[in-house]
């Protein structure tokens, strides 16, 4: 009976290693659809952190509008470049703020952002995963202390 009890749990560990190696390894994209922003989508910061994520979030935002208009369209590497790396300079800003904030939902999900920004291939930054993230960015509020 003990044996039984015992190869059972470890089956079921194995199980949940195998899971969660799985979506490691299934890269950022499947992270940055799967995660969500926490039922409290906003940071409580001073006037010139809350000025920082005010243009960090503006900035990736326009930076988002130009993937989505650009989707699928030859020869515009050179501005999917440029928008990329705003999304990721603007998303460790945002990262730093909710980490210092202590809203690590949100601090989560900008270092997600980010690695999408900077591995992600073009078929995997579709307009309709641009406008997803588009949407949970300008979802984030913040407020002063």
């Amino acid at each position: 009976m003990m044996i039984s009890h015992l190869r059972a749990r470890l089956f079921s560990i194995c199980l949940a290693l195998c899971f969660t190696a799985g979506l490691a390894l299934s890269g950022p994209v499947a992270a940055i659809q799967n995660i969500g922003f926490p039922d409290d989508q906003s940071l409580v910061l001073n006037k010139a952190d809350q000025t920082q994520f005010q243009a960090a979030q503006r900035a990736i935002h326009e930076a988002l509008i130009t993937l989505a208009k650009f989707d699928g369209v030859d020869g515009e590497a050179k501005n999917e470049k440029v928008a990329l790396q705003a999304v990721g300079h603007n998303a460790q800003i945002i990262q730093a703020l909710a980490k210092s904030a202590g809203n690590r939902d949100i601090a989560t999900f900008m270092a997600t952002l980010e690695t999408w920004s900077t591995t992600s291939s073009r078929n995997e930054r579709t307009a309709k995963l641009v406008k997803k993230i588009e949407v949970g960015l300008m979802a984030l509020k913040v407020r002063s202390k």
